[in-house]
């Protein structure tokens, strides 16, 4: 079926390497740099913005806890 669609350019199948398969992200324990780049991309932020709303929860979090 899908190579029927291949034939009558219906649909292309274009190459990902492992490492950016973003469905690893929910069927496989990462770990490290993947993790994060992964995790990063899924929720659309870089690493600073990440590390920026990690603090303000942290912070949020020890003064409603306080």
């Amino acid at each position: 079926m899908i190579t029927d669609k291949v034939k009558k350019g219906e649909i292309t199948i274009d190459y990902c390497p492992t490492e950016d398969m973003l469905a690893d992200y929910f069927t496989k324990p990462l770990q490290g740099s993947l993790f994060r780049r992964l995790r990063n991309t899924i929720m659309g932020v870089t690493d600073s913005e990440y590390l920026q709303y990690k603090t303000e929860f942290e912070e949020a979090k020890r003064t409603r806890d306080g």
